[in-house]
């Protein structure tokens, strides 16, 4: 191996144990937060990169910092306001499917506090991921 390249293997373990850390953190049902927030995460094949949306259908987000993790550079952004869509550069679909890239979303929100949302890239036209929610 050479030096400076992770194994997909560790990546992905990477990648599982961020999610489990995330679950941890205390997640509740889509219900519960599913009718306030909106996010979604579809790769285009054609340029290679995933469009990134997140919508508070509340308006009381105040910041949210968006990452796709398991990517060999981490891929972070903050946002200040309630709305936002990113076009985030990817490459090929993973061999080891979308699970290893989920996309998080650290959310301050005025009435609800903080609110942590999980969920993966999908395909075009295929059907939404499910949403995880969860509060620190």
């Amino acid at each position: 191996m050479r030096r400076g390249i992770v194994p997909a293997a560790a990546v992905s373990a990477a990648a599982a144990l961020a999610a489990a850390a995330f679950l941890a953190a205390g997640a509740t049902q889509p219900g519960d937060l599913g009718g306030t927030f909106e996010v979604d995460a579809v790769y285009d094949a054609g340029s290679r990169s995933v469009m990134v949306s997140f919508e508070d259908l509340s308006g009381g987000s105040s910041s949210v910092t968006r990452e796709v993790l398991g990517m060999g550079e981490s891929f972070q952004r903050s946002y200040v306001g309630a709305r936002f869509v990113e076009e985030v550069p990817f490459g090929p679909p993973p061999r080891l499917g979308w699970k290893v890239h989920p996309v998080t979303f650290a959310v301050e929100h005025r009435d609800l506090g903080e609110i942590g949302i999980k969920t993966e890239i999908r395909e075009p036209g295929g059907p939404r991921p499910a949403v995880i929610y969860s509060r620190p």
